[in-house]
């Protein structure tokens, strides 16, 4: 068997792996916009969030065995962190103070990552919040 046929077989099975784009471009499951959170027509943050992204209070992995079923992760809006990490509560209320329609964009960071980044030991994670009330000398994140 030559290996222009396998060659073409392994593309093919490659191509079929490849993310599906979706009508503004690939779907990142770390990122949501403003577009995608309005189109909820959810009251706050947090309803729009659990019903685009439910997948960022879902724990996985070591800290699944820590953590309650659900955990949210550290709230940081507009680079500030907003309630208490260790409560739950507290993170939920948060975000339900966060009208949607002020919402430029989230991002979702690992655990690991938040580490890297905000120096937190976050075991679900944290969700970076810019608003368009955002100081301008603020870097967006």
């Amino acid at each position: 068997m030559s290996t222009r046929p396998v060659l073409l077989i392994l593309l093919a099975a490659f191509a079929g792996c490849a993310p599906a784009a979706t009508m503004g471009g690939t779907h990142d499951r770390n990122h949501v916009g403003h577009e995608e959170l309005t189109a909820t027509h959810a009251p706050d943050l947090y309803s729009a969030l659990k019903q685009t992204r439910p997948e960022f209070f879902a724990s996985r992995g070591v800290s699944s065995i820590r953590l309650g079923s659900e955990d949210i992760p550290a709230v940081f809006i507009d680079g500030v962190a907003v309630g208490d990490i260790q409560d739950r509560a507290s993170q939920e209320e948060a975000l339900r103070n966060v009208a949607v329609m002020n919402v430029i964009e989230v991002r979702r960071l690992t655990p690991s990552e938040s580490t890297i980044r905000l120096g937190r030991d976050s075991p679900a994670g944290a969700l970076l919040v810019t608003t368009s009330r955002a100081p301008s000398g603020n870097p967006r994140t």
